[in-house]
């Protein structure tokens, strides 16, 4: 078991994953790749990830992955989470 104060909290862009998902015929379809952020398409979101595959002609492919089809994300290397900052303008009260 690893040994770390810090867990990832959230999907970090330019971490790597492997996500297992529901396929079709009762079977799982597990994918590796870089996360590259969330993809929106009507009611429904899903991970957009860019592929790392043995076979060569899957490597730099984008697969976004229905988020209601995913069983399970390992973490292969995390990046580190981002924070947000706020913006420096001026506080306004409508009244």
């Amino acid at each position: 078991m690893v040994q770390n104060d810090k867990f990832p909290t959230k999907l970090t862009k330019g971490s790597k994953y492997r996500v297992v998902s529901k396929g079709d015929n009762n079977g799982n379809i597990t994918t590796v790749g870089e996360f590259h952020g969330y993809v929106q398409f009507g009611q429904d979101s899903a991970l957009c990830l860019m592929l790392e595959s043995p076979e060569e002609w899957m490597n730099g492919v984008l697969r976004m992955i229905p988020s209601n089809n995913i069983l399970y994300i390992d973490i292969l290397k995390a990046n580190e989470e981002e924070e947000v900052k706020k913006k420096d303008s001026p506080q306004v009260s409508y009244g």
